[in-house]
């Protein structure tokens, strides 16, 4: 009985395994970017990714032998340093090829800062890791237990955020004070800024703390912030920074948050539901960054530009009474990228006298005319024109318009073929391992 649990259960693990294979899919979310002063752009992210530009607005997807998600990056020292999971450090000098280094630690770092003189690296159960050059770390006692989320240099100083509403404080990155700790508090910071007079503190359920000195904090009130901004109090802001003339937070749910004193906030208009993960002000822009590929951009922190597009496949649909069409949407990523989203768009017609779209996109003719169909997604919004006209003679003769019948092996979907077959392959292969596996411990078993 033992046997053929243990086969069963090898079984299991296998078909699990095939299956988180089989759902990894979309793009990619990116977590932290950084700019070099000049002319270069740096995004980093989930499972290793980087992105490179030249501008801010067209991006290139590099190609790194990281296989850990990457947390946060820094320019320092001519060079970026991109930290990650499992103690991952990576460095390049162009920010297209990049090198892996040791980091004398396991621990998954989350935050990386550059004083000018020495690198500071951060993150799980109170992680400090240093290096003067980028390139040789060496770890440094535990600053704490908590985990560390961000850490920055400051006014002259290295101030580093965390769980259990922790501001630590270090002038070398080596000795770190405790400025402000409470472990039985729920609360964890995630980012810190300074505008040369104040500090701001976020981090989630909308905490935010102002400070003068660094030393003595201020808790802002969540519901004033809340009402204020219109963003729920139970929502986390994971990124802060100081810009042309006001401090900048995003966070969940697309949101983002201004204030000129870091006192008195309002909330910018949304153009994403995605996860802003991290922003920056690099002298003439704000760029944001997020899940799913999200890349923002906005030259005065109140107009931003998602740079993803939403294009259908056609600009002008016409169908004839009694045929049905396919409406097909396209989201386009500035790096090139393109997904089908059709499923994933919200249809909708102003005159539903003459045309209705299912949730399939499928475009169905009632009356005659045109009307105008709008496409949503996310925070964007598509228009285009539906015209329905009576059938000819001409169409009469044609082959049926009608998305019901049977394609050809060229209009099928050889994405979805190319999948189902991965798929069938690696449940193949996990059970050939598993029957492997049964067959020499019942070997094991009869000796």
């Amino acid at each position: 009985m033992k046997k053929l649990l243990c086969f069963f259960v090898l079984i299991i693990m296998a078909m699990n395994c095939s299956f988180v294979f089989a759902q990894t899919s979309g793009e990619p979310g990116l977590n932290g970017i950084a700019f070099n002063g000049s002319d270069l752009y740096v995004a980093v992210g989930f499972e290793g990714v980087i992105f490179m530009s030249r501008d801010g607005t067209n991006w290139s997807k590099i190609k790194s032998d990281a296989n850990y998600t990457l947390n946060d990056v820094v320019w320092g020292k001519d060079r970026f340093v991109a930290v990650g999971d499992e103690g991952t450090i990576l460095t390049s000098k162009d920010g297209t090829n990049w090198v892996r280094v040791e980091s004398d630690t396991q621990s998954n770092l989350q935050s990386v800062a550059f004083s000018g003189e020495q690198f500071a690296a951060v993150g799980n159960s109170g992680t400090v890791v240093l290096s003067s050059n980028g390139t040789a770390w060496k770890r440094t006692r535990m600053a704490t237990m908590e985990s560390l989320m961000s850490v920055k240099w400051l006014n002259e100083r290295f101030i580093a955020v965390g769980g259990g509403m922790l501001i630590l404080s270090s002038d070398d990155g080596i000795t770190w004070e405790e400025i402000l700790s409470d472990p039985s508090s729920n609360p964890a910071f995630m980012d810190v800024a300074w505008n040369g007079s104040s500090y701001v503190v976020v981090g989630d359920h909308l905490s935010m703390l102002t400070s003068d000195d660094g030393k003595a904090w201020l808790e802002r009130n969540s519901d004033k912030l809340s009402s204020d901004t219109g963003i729920d109090y139970t929502r986390c802001l994971y990124s802060v920074v100081w810009g042309k003339d006001s401090f900048l937070a995003v966070g969940q749910d697309g949101s983002i948050i201004s204030s000129k004193d870091g006192l008195e906030w309002s909330g910018e208009r949304q153009v994403t539901l995605k996860e802003l993960r991290d922003i920056i002000w690099t002298g003439d822009r704000y760029i944001a960054v997020g899940d799913e590929g999200a890349i923002l951009l906005s030259h005065d922190g109140s107009a931003w530009e998602d740079l993803r597009k939403i294009t259908p496949d056609l600009e002008e649909y016409n169908v004839t009474l009694g045929q049905e069409k396919q409406l097909k949407v396209t989201l386009k990523y500035p790096y090139g990228n393109e997904i089908d989203i059709t499923g994933q768009v919200t249809f909708e017609v102003d005159n539903k006298d003459i045309a209705f779209i299912d949730e399939n996109g499928i475009i169905k003719p009632l009356g005659l005319g045109q009307t105008t169909a709008k496409i949503r997604y996310d925070k964007k919004l598509m228009e285009v024109l539906v015209k329905v006209s009576e059938i000819t003679a001409v169409d009469e003769e044609k082959p049926a318009d009608n998305i019901n019948e049977p394609k050809s092996p060229e209009a099928s979907n050889m994405k979805d073929v190319v999948l189902k077959l991965a798929i069938v392959l690696v449940v193949l292969s996990a059970l050939i391992t598993a029957i492997v596996i049964y067959r020499k411990k019942m070997e094991s078993y009869d000796e």
